[in-house]
């Protein structure tokens, strides 16, 4: 009887530790060389996965949960570019995953349900002020880069919001239109290279709308908009905890931020190397890649730390975030593009531990519209650059950047291979390459509130200090 009554007893104790057992292993896989398989994920999950791949510019579907083959060509797209892996693994999500986190914590991206239409979608609502109204539920970014709006109208009024929008698009960009007896989409390029993009659902004598609007910067937190839009209630975007992704998230560094290197820490005067960068608004600059790359941390003249938000070492371009903020900046424009034969102007500071002259300009041509390689995205000019210049400007007479200083031709190879030394033969990123890339890393430069000038009768002082030294260490 006592053998019985203990057996009894043992028994879901013993089946509770053959499962912990079990259990054990499989919570502490290293999942990093394990192929990707999605029906090892929640639905949940699977949401995740398609909203981080939107923002990542890869994938353009519905967030349902759904992993179909557009999902998988989506993150097949994604470890071919990020990795050159078309047989994606657990371990190659994990930055995708760990990136989305950042951005859902720090934008507060949230599902907003309305019951009255019986619609829902995603809404960074940390990045937006709520200026609803009786008549309409309005949000919008305080420098107007990103607008949702909500609202209900008649089907005479709905038609015309249509058209105006397809009004507002830029003439070189054929729009998107579809209408059908339920649904009237439209999407649009802007003038400004943004986007616009209007959906009405047809609901009793009217239409429910979604009128988004963005800037280039904010293409991509549009799309996650437009693409959770739809009806019924949608759970929010978050990754099961104690789950894989939730896993992989913890475990991956982390993509966007770095640590911010104190301030007594950093000695210029103990740099290893440096270059130059420059502000397009209060709080984020420009640089080459190069420059940033491999630095334990970075800082300005006086020693106050920057950090590095992204890098694309391909285009070898680099978006910084200083700690100490600017009263001025360069104008960035999405529409500038450098003219053959026009005049520029290279900014920055050469050989800066040996000669500390300061800011030094120079001038020249766009002497070609291409690079040496033809896969680089380059512009060629003759303004002179030595090292240092890396990541400075290239400005146009009036003041506008058309460029990003990256490289200048070597030239003990030229000599080598012609027996002759080429003069003033130097490279920069275009003004579109810079502005996706800053598209990509959630940055929209901000319209320079400098008046009209003439680089030909002096640099001004407000151009002066948005130029600056970086040094590595």
């Amino acid at each position: 009887m006592v053998k019985t009554q203990t057996g009894e007893i043992m028994r879901p104790v013993l089946f509770a530790l053959l499962v912990l057992l079990i259990a054990l292993p499989v919570m502490a896989r290293d999942w990093s060389r394990v192929p990707f398989d999605a029906a090892r994920l929640s639905v949940d999950e699977r949401r995740v996965m398609q909203s981080a791949m939107i923002l990542a510019g890869v994938y353009a579907g519905p967030v349902d949960g759904i992993w179909g083959k557009d999902s998988q060509k989506a993150l097949t797209r994604f470890t071919t570019q990020a990795f050159g892996s078309a047989r994606p693994t657990f371990g190659q999500i994990a930055p995708l995953v760990s990136a989305f986190e950042l951005e859902r914590r720090d934008s507060g991206w949230r599902m907003v349900y309305y019951q009255s239409p019986d619609r829902s979608f995603a809404l960074p609502s940390g990045l937006l002020a709520d200026l609803s109204g009786p008549d309409a539920l309005t949000w919008e970014a305080e420098d107007g880069s990103l607008s949702v709006n909500f609202d209900y109208a008649g089907a005479e009024q709905t038609l015309a919001a249509h058209k105006l929008l397809q009004l507002r698009r830029d003439p070189a960009a054929e729009p998107f239109h579809r209408a059908t007896a339920g649904q009237i989409t439209t999407s649009v390029t802007l003038k400004n290279g943004g986007s616009g993009y209007l959906r009405s659902d047809r609901a009793g004598d009217g239409f429910v709308t979604l009128l988004l609007s963005a800037g280039p910067a904010q293409l991509s937190r549009m799309a996650l908009i437009a693409l959770t839009y739809g009806p019924g209630e949608a759970p929010d975007l978050e990754m099961p905890r104690g789950g894989i992704l939730a896993t992989l998230a913890e475990q991956s560094p982390d993509p966007v931020e770095e640590p911010r290197a104190k301030l007594a820490d950093l000695n210029p005067k103990d740099a290893s190397s440096t270059g130059s960068g420059f502000y397009i608004s209060a709080s984020h600059m420009v640089t080459a890649a190069h420059v940033a790359k491999g630095c334990k941390a970075i800082s300005l003249a006086d020693g106050s730390p920057v950090a590095t938000r992204r890098l694309d070492a391909d285009l070898d371009l680099a978006v910084l975030e200083p700690e100490l903020k600017s009263a001025t900046w360069l104008n960035l424009s999405p529409n500038a593009e450098p003219r053959l034969g026009e005049t520029v102007y290279a900014l920055g500071y050469p050989y800066l531990g040996l000669l500390n002259q300061g800011l030094s300009v120079t001038g020249g041509n766009v002497s070609a519209m291409g690079g040496i390689d033809p896969s680089e995205v380059r512009i060629m000019v003759s303004a002179p650059v030595q090292p240092g210049n890396s990541g400075g400007p290239l400005i146009t007479a009036n003041g506008d950047v058309v460029g990003v200083v990256v490289s200048r031709i070597d030239d003990m190879n030229i000599f080598d291979q012609t027996g002759t030394l080429p003069q003033n033969m130097n490279f920069a990123v275009p003004p579109k390459a810079l502005v996706a890339f800053l598209a990509k890393a959630g940055v929209e430069p901000v319209p320079s509130p400098q008046v009209e000038i003439d680089i030909g009768r002096g640099l001004p002082d407000t151009m002066r200090d948005a130029v600056v030294p970086l040094f590595c260490y």
